[in-house]
């Protein structure tokens, strides 16, 4: 399945019906196993938070299971490591995602992708410092959809933090990126509320 058409399904949370195209992938001889396990690993994930308590850390479990699997065959794979440390952070089993992203840090091929998801599990910890410090390592990405993620992330602990003034000018960069990027407006029209645009 094409990155795309899974992103959308996911995004519109038609979970069965992916869960039946991933089944049917599964079994095409030209599927690679490192693509199943990444794409059932984030479906699990995105599909436990729609439900309750008991079911979602079956969910987790298996999400966890999944990109635990991906590691164990490519241990630098950067979509993994992400994926890994996103259900350890939904898990609240923060300490345990600090350790997969630092690990991650150091060897993964595209690091620069893990800073913003360091820097959400910094704040959840409540270590503002390090978390701002991690979003703006996130700013050196060459993607835009990574850029525009820091950007946002930056904008909402500097409100959390009181600290308007930076957030203002963070705000201004990520309205600069989105007159040069479609990518970066529909990222900022996706999450309007959090930037707050409607001031």
């Amino acid at each position: 399945m094409r990155q795309f058409a899974f992103a959308e399904l996911l995004e519109r949370k038609r979970f069965t019906k992916l869960k039946e195209i991933l089944d049917i992938e599964l079994h095409n001889p030209h599927t690679s196993l490192l693509k199943y396990y990444i794409q059932y690993g984030w479906l699990f994930d995105q599909w436990s938070l729609t439900k309750k308590e008991l079911t979602r850390k079956k969910y987790q479990q298996k999400a966890e299971k999944c990109f635990r699997r991906t590691l164990l065959i490519d241990s630098k794979n950067t979509r993994a490591i992400n994926g890994l440390a996103t259900v350890l952070l939904h898990q609240r089993r923060y300490i345990k995602a600090l350790s997969v992203l630092h690990k991650g840090l150091k060897t993964a091929r595209q690091r620069v992708t893990l800073y913003n998801s360091a820097g959400n599990v910094y704040r959840k910890l409540r270590e503002y410092y390090k978390a701002e410090k991690h979003y703006k390592k996130g700013l050196r990405a060459k993607d835009t959809g990574i850029k525009t993620a820091a950007l946002l992330n930056l904008i909402m602990l500097l409100r959390e933090t009181k600290k308007s003034e930076r957030e203002h000018y963070y705000r201004r960069k990520l309205q600069a990126l989105a007159a040069r990027s479609s990518i970066a407006r529909a990222f900022l029209k996706q999450n309007k509320k959090q930037t707050g645009n409607n001031r």
